[in-house]
């Protein structure tokens, strides 16, 4: 009923900011909704600069919108980010955690306040135009314990084309060196020149490209204490086997695995991997 309810004030709230061409006006519009729906502490914010609106709760930017949204929280988020990609870890104060395929950085908000000022977050975005939004989160949030990397993680050190889609989470490699070219590294490259001993929870979410990361990760692997990876077998008509080959992967180097049964495939594509002690 909640749905249904929220389905009808976007669609009135859509109607009600239709003849105007303000898109700041139109921001306070929505956050006056937003307010009454999710937390008085909720703002959206137009950036004219970057044409994008920002989630706020108070000061703090949580993520940016191509299109002008009431449905967000710190609390919407949180719950989020605990129910799907940390659902068997979440990250703790002075964590180090790599996030693959950060997005606009989505839940980069999330492991900032988890791990404190003394952790380090390693953002990877392969797509240009994506990485640019969750490089103005970071400035905008002033987050110091955040690098963000615009590269692809693969097997080795390479080039890749990226397909970029107006939804960030639709853009894809290319496989006929189509779209936008993107340096590529394995992560066992980048755990060696940033000299990491150690990294307590890797979170994935690469869009099918799983494969040609693990073939890259062998050394990193074994310094890793959790990692969460969406398998995104649904994307391919051939039925792909990438959660096979994945949950292989890590039984292989002592992890215990765990997974969903909600009957939503995106969500039933992560699984968990806790390393046994």
């Amino acid at each position: 009923m909640k749905n249904i309810i929220k389905k009808i004030i976007n669609v009135f709230i859509a109607g009600l900011t239709y003849p105007i061409n303000d898109k700041i006006k139109i921001a306070a519009i929505y956050s006056f909704f937003s307010k009454l729906l999710y937390s008085k502490d909720n703002t959206l914010e137009f950036d004219a600069k970057n044409n994008i609106y920002w989630c706020k709760h108070k000061d703090l930017y949580l993520y940016s919108e191509r299109e002008p949204t009431f449905k967000f929280s710190l609390e919407k988020l949180y719950k989020t980010a605990n129910r799907i990609c940390c659902r068997a870890y979440v990250p703790k104060l002075d964590d180090i955690v790599i996030d693959v395929g950060a997005g606009v950085g989505t839940e980069t908000v999330f492991f900032v306040q988890k791990i404190g000022d003394n952790g380090k977050l390693f953002n990877f975005e392969a797509s240009p135009s994506t990485y640019s939004k969750l490089k103005l989160l970071s400035e905008k949030n002033k987050m110091k314990v955040c690098k963000n990397i615009n590269m692809a993680i693969s097997a080795k050190e390479d080039k890749i084309w990226i397909e970029e889609q107006e939804e960030h989470q639709k853009a894809q490699i290319n496989p006929n060196k189509k779209g936008t070219e993107v340096k590529a590294i394995s992560l066992d490259s980048f755990i060696k020149e940033e000299g990491l001993t150690k990294i307590n929870f890797i979170k994935v979410n690469i869009e099918g490209a799983e494969y040609d990361m693990i073939d890259g990760m062998k050394e990193t692997i074994s310094i890793t204490e959790n990692i969460a990876i969406s398998c995104h077998d649904f994307l391919f008509e051939n039925k792909s086997k990438i959660k096979d080959k994945v949950i292989n992967f890590l039984r292989e180097n002592n992890f215990e695995i765990s997974e969903n049964n909600t009957g939503h495939q995106v969500v039933d594509s992560w699984i968990y991997g806790k390393k046994y002690k």
